[in-house]
């Protein structure tokens, strides 16, 4: 009897020992998605407002798209992408802000990234307004994600900078820069979980006024390692805002969920 609990101690051991090194193991964490792979997912926004000139109860805009991104290859380590708006649709406290946006739906681009999701190319915008074409080709499909450049295991940290030249609208532009940290949690299964923060500053003009802010953004992403994409993301971003020397206060809560 002795010698079977001894035995079962010792297999017990050995199993422990097997098990706590892969559940800390590191990952290595690519977009590499198999080429026809078409994902669909529902991406949303609700910006916020302390303006002076302009009180809401509610957001001051909010908008919800449907898109669909089929992967047209993937030679290296360069992934090439048709993404689709199928619909969208925007509310505004503004008046008539709503009815002058343009209506999206349809409208599509190829975009080629490298595996950490780094935009390399954007192509065949068709109708896609200028605004979207920047915001694309610079911030790629998997929004504020980067992925890092090593393997990483659950607490490692990496460093993602963004530099975003955004057009204004009226001949106007901002600047925005940000620094984001990234720690990877936990994987379970496939899926690995991440959090993300970090400072953001904005200067620019619009309209014949200059502007400047700084606020910070944070989130969390979820990545699905085995099919090489993202599953979704939730990020929240504050700006304290310097608009021609009035003082305001925005905040955007954004979402972007694969849909089964």
């Amino acid at each position: 009897m002795m010698t079977r609990l001894f035995r079962a101690a010792g297999a017990a051991t050995i199993a422990l020992m097997i098990v706590l090194p892969l559940q800390g193991q590191s990952v290595l964490l690519r977009m590499n998605p198999a080429e026809g792979l078409v994902s669909r997912y529902v991406i949303g926004n609700e910006t916020f407002m302390d303006n002076p000139m302009m009180q809401t109860d509610g957001p001051v805009s909010a908008s919800e798209m449907f898109q669909t991104q089929t992967v047209l290859s993937v030679v290296g380590d360069i992934v090439e992408m048709r993404t689709v708006i199928d619909s969208s649709t925007m509310t505004s406290a503004v008046p008539g802000a709503a009815a002058a946006m343009p209506d999206l739906s349809g409208t599509a681009s190829t975009i080629k990234m490298d595996t950490r999701g780094r935009v390399i190319e954007l192509s065949d915008v068709g109708d896609l307004p200028p605004e979207a074409q920047q915001m694309i080709s610079q911030i790629g499909g998997g929004g504020f994600f980067q992925l890092p450049e090593d393997p990483v295991g659950p607490g490692d940290t990496w460093v993602g900078e963004l530099d975003l030249d955004i057009p204004a609208g009226m001949g106007g532009s901002m600047v925005l820069d940000m620094s984001i940290t990234y720690t990877l949690g936990s994987v379970d299964g496939d899926l690995a979980s991440v959090t993300f923060e970090g400072p953001l500053t904005m200067s620019g003009s619009a309209q014949g006024m200059t502007m400047d802010g700084a606020g910070d953004l944070s989130g969390t992403a979820v990545f699905d390692v085995a099919k090489g994409r993202i599953q979704d993301t939730t990020s929240q971003m504050g700006f304290d805002i310097n608009v021609a020397g009035m003082s305001m206060a925005m905040d955007s809560n954004n979402t972007m969920r694969l849909i089964p």
